[in-house]
């Protein structure tokens, strides 16, 4: 029996591989007729067009290993608002890749998405004793899981500003949220990301500075939507599951270091503009890796330094919370974010004197 699952386990490995592979060239090969290709602007950090098809590809990629994998199309079938929201934003991205949709359509779009998976079961109905908050009323539930998917899921949206970041920090997160099902015995799951993660390797392989193409919002706001879907019914999961030796603060902490980065940096930089009397919506260049990129570090040292910042946060999270509650580890993470953002930018401000000292000295 296990010789015959690791068999196929192998087999689709292989064939997502080839589908990835094929996908992604022809991709390439077909941007511009496709009409997805992201134009150089003020606001953008590379100087030439680029073919924005990595979410294209990697969605595509997942629908040609549905079309022959038993288990994920088992999983379709348990889980189809999962499912059917993900073709759903990957649809969406796309449109919003070649035409800009307006943010309301977007936002809409996502709100119907969200829903979706809470109605089929998939919210949080507790808080688990989080900062002291246990049993959700229904329609909490409901609120709270549509806030965190979609404030999450555009969260991550935000953070594809530079070349390799969010694939990844992706490519992190799908290994550790693999483990994750792999010990909740949530083997269905576990067949929906072995095939994103070998999209995800073939991505970066194209995405790594200088990039040959880019995820665009297809790929990013898919992303976090599974991210943060996933991780939801992990975290209620690990709550019933009594078959094995699992800690459900492990999940919960393991789940929220997944996706720290994004919603501390989304959070600082709304602030910031609300501050500046700007809207929260208004494009700029204040996000993490803008402050690196003004620091004249490249694109792959900037997502190296970034990775790491996400790695760092996740083993410390896994080390503390064998001594530590979860409310407080999670405030560690967030602290941890922010207080890496303010040192970048007193080290951002520090350059920008000297470079103006210099400057005048010069002069």
């Amino acid at each position: 029996m296990q010789n015959n699952i690791f068999i196929s386990t192998l087999l689709l490995l292989a064939f997502s591989a080839f589908a990835s592979i094929l996908v992604f060239n022809y991709s390439i090969k077909f941007s511009r007729r496709l009409g997805l290709v992201d134009k150089p602007n003020y606001r953008k950090v590379h100087r030439k067009p680029i073919p924005v098809v990595g979410g294209f590809a990697i969605g595509f990629s997942l629908l040609l290993v549905y079309a022959v994998s038993h288990h994920l199309q088992q999983f379709v079938a348990q889980h189809w608002a999962i499912a059917a929201s993900l073709l759903v934003l990957l649809v969406m991205g796309i449109f919003d890749d070649k035409y800009s949709l307006s943010v309301k359509l977007r936002l809409g779009i996502e709100l119907l998405c969200a829903f979706a998976v809470a109605y089929s079961g998939i919210r949080l109905t507790s808080f688990h004793g989080l900062f002291g908050i246990q049993q959700l009323p229904v329609v909490m539930q409901y609120v709270v899981t549509i806030f965190l998917i979609v404030s999450i899921t555009n969260a991550f949206n935000l953070m594809d500003g530079i070349d390799g970041l969010v694939g990844a920090v992706s490519l992190v997160n799908t290994v550790l949220l693999s483990f994750a099902f792999l010990v909740l015995g949530e083997y269905q799951w576990l067949y929906l990301m072995l095939p994103l993660l070998v999209s995800l390797l073939v991505f970066l392989s194209y995405n790594w500075n200088p990039a040959k193409i880019f995820m665009g919002d297809a790929g990013s706001l898919l992303l976090g939507f599974l991210f943060t879907a996933s991780g939801i019914f992990l975290i209620e999961k690990s709550f019933t599951v009594s078959a094995v030796n699992v800690r459900p603060e492990a999940i919960i902490i393991l789940v929220s270091a997944c996706l720290m980065i994004p919603v501390m940096d989304t959070i600082r930089v709304f602030v910031q503009r609300a501050k500046q009397g700007k809207s929260p919506f208004a494009a700029d260049k204040t996000h993490l890796h803008h402050l690196f990129l003004s620091l004249n570090i490249s694109h792959a040292n900037a997502a190296k330094k970034i990775l790491l910042l996400h790695c760092a946060i996740i083993f410390s999270s896994i080390l503390l919370i064998q001594w530590m509650s979860v409310s407080s580890v999670i405030m560690i993470q967030a602290l941890m974010a922010m207080i890496y953002t303010v040192l970048l930018k007193f080290v951002n401000s520090f350059f920008h004197w000297f470079r103006f000292i210099r400057k005048y000295e010069l002069e």
